[in-house]
């Protein structure tokens, strides 16, 4: 229970500031423009780096400083760069930027930590079934919906900012309260045992296929990107469409939270009906990919002719990628993983794919934030994403049609 509330306060702590980044804009001077909007947005999102760099860090040392010391270092470190970033937001001068976008840095690299944390207490206790993986999966995506619904309630921005702190602070107490006795051994219990779901002759082809890897990762990652994009696709159409402030806010938060809610929807009921029909996952998802680009380019194309707001194009568009990178990341990692002949080396490929995921939305952002600084059209970023994605997919499938079924 402990790590599944780090995991929401993670969600919670990303998308709030997504939905509050209009709020914060006009907060600090820079609204009414894409150039500032896109200031902000790298502000806010330079974490990202740090997340990378400590998703590496907290795997190499967790097994030697232990679950319980690194846990009270990560969320202490949490607590703090939150406290800083907040005091750093009210200081109504621009030069605060720095301090903001430092906050932003120690708050990644602590962070990247609590993945890392539920996992390993999982394999530790021996919940690491599919269902318990689920779970603790769904906790990131409760954060994630609760964010852009908070934005929605009727409290200003500097009480929302503090939701995070609230929910993080009494799990900091109850770690510092802790019993010694309750340390975990870590060398006793989290060995690393063969696994046996393959064959030795499987086992060789896999070896024989390096290259399908680095197929799964780039799909990681390019899956990513476009889910950093899309989360930034709507801002600069508020803007041209004429909303400003806490009215742009509260749209923006209002889709945030329709798309988690299907996104919700997908994992926890589409997905598992679908894989029980025992029918390829991988032809669905690319039809939904396609469709929800060509929506979003055709609400666009309306928009810019002078028509009506085409919020029912934009919403089944938006609908349609939501499915589709709902069920991307569980076909890829099943295949990813499945093909591991040890715990140790699943543990690496865990890790590969969380730095994978790491780098797309780093790219993501990045390459959205300078989008938004020279006005160039988010949806050209999310067709060459979308496009990469499906050629990685096709050649994934390449390689699985002569050894084993598609997925």
């Amino acid at each position: 229970m402990l790590y599944r509330c780090l995991l929401i306060a993670l969600g919670l702590n990303q998308t709030l500031l997504l939905a509050l980044l209009p709020n914060i804009a006009a907060l600090k001077g820079l609204q009414g423009s894409e150039q500032g909007l896109g200031l902000i947005a790298a502000v806010v999102n330079v974490n990202l780096i740090s997340f990378w760099l400590g998703s590496g860090f907290w795997g190499k040392w967790l097994p030697k400083l232990g679950i319980r010391f690194c846990s009270r270092i990560t969320i202490s470190g949490f607590i703090l760069a939150n406290l800083l970033f907040y005091f750093a937001l009210l200081i109504p001068t621009t030069p605060s930027l720095p301090v903001m976008a430092l906050a932003r840095l120690a708050l990644g690299l602590f962070s990247s930590a609590f993945i890392i944390l539920a996992q390993t207490h999982l394999a530790i206790t021996k919940q690491n079934g599919l269902g318990q993986l689920a779970k603790t999966s769904g906790a990131i995506t409760l954060g994630r919906l609760l964010g852009p619904s908070l934005v929605l309630l009727p409290f200003s921005m500097q009480y929302l900012l503090l939701i995070p702190l609230i929910l993080v602070l009494p799990l900091l107490i109850k770690q510092l309260c802790e019993k010694a006795e309750n340390q975990v051994d870590f060398a006793k219990d989290f060995p690393l045992q063969t696994y046996s779901g393959k064959s030795p002759r499987e086992q060789a082809k896999t070896r024989r296929r390096p290259n399908q890897l680095k197929l799964i990762l780039l799909s990681a990652l390019l899956m990513t990107a476009l889910v950093s994009t899309l989360q930034f696709y709507l801002l600069p159409l508020l803007l041209d469409l004429g909303y400003q402030g806490e009215q742009a806010s509260s749209l923006y938060a209002s889709i945030l939270l329709y798309i988690s809610i299907t996104l919700l929807i997908s994992q926890l009921l589409l997905i598992p009906w679908w894989s029980k029909q025992q029918r390829p996952l991988a032809p669905i998802l690319l039809l939904c990919l396609a469709l929800g680009c060509l929506l979003l380019s055709l609400s666009v194309g309306l928009s810019s002719s002078g028509a009506q707001q085409p919020w029912l194009i934009l919403l089944a568009g938006l609908t349609s990628l939501t499915l589709a990178v709902s069920g991307f990341p569980v076909w890829y990692s099943q295949l990813a993983l499945s093909q591991s002949s040890s715990l140790s080396e699943r543990s690496r490929r865990s890790g590969s794919l969380s730095r994978a995921h790491s780098s797309g939305y780093l790219v993501g952002s990045a390459v959205s934030s300078s989008c938004l600084y020279f006005s160039i059209p988010l949806l050209t970023p999310i067709w060459v994403f979308a496009l990469g994605l499906v050629a990685c997919v096709l050649c994934l499938q390449q390689y699985l049609r002569p050894a084993t079924q598609v997925i």
